[in-house]
């Protein structure tokens, strides 16, 4: 083998290692731990994956409408047209927390029929969360 021909291949292998840095962290913050499906009235609704900063906005013919922002491991409800916005006060569930909440993986808005779950893909949800 020439010493050109090595410093090509040398030069190839440094190029791809660059090329997969540059993949790897353009992905930081878009990772998504999970999902948040929705649904309302009790049907399903929706299922978006978990994407740091993204607001998924349900809204219904009868004017209803609940906004929810996704974090980085987890969502809240950011609005909601009911009067009382208990579901706004129940905060972020996410993957730290949701065993603590007394709704677990769940925020619920009542008023609107809306529910929504967070759903992990690297871990199970506990066993011993609250059944509601």
């Amino acid at each position: 083998m020439k010493k050109k021909d090595l410093l090509l291949l040398l030069g190839a292998f440094a190029l791809a290692g660059v090329l997969f840095l540059i993949s790897q962290f353009s992905n930081i913050g878009k990772t998504s731990l999970g999902t948040v499906r929705i649904y309302l009235d009790g049907q399903f609704y929706a299922e978006e994956k978990l994407v740091k900063g993204k607001e998924i906005r349900i809204s219904q013919p009868t004017g209803e409408i609940n906004i929810l922002t996704c974090t980085e491991n987890g969502f809240f409800m950011q609005h909601s047209s009911c009067q009382n916005q208990l579901c706004v006060q129940q905060g972020e569930v996410n993957a730290d927390n949701y065993y603590l909440r007394s709704l677990g993986n769940r925020i619920i808005c009542l008023p609107n029929r809306v529910e929504a779950e967070l759903l992990l893909s690297n871990q199970t949800l506990s066993p011993d969360m609250p059944d509601i």
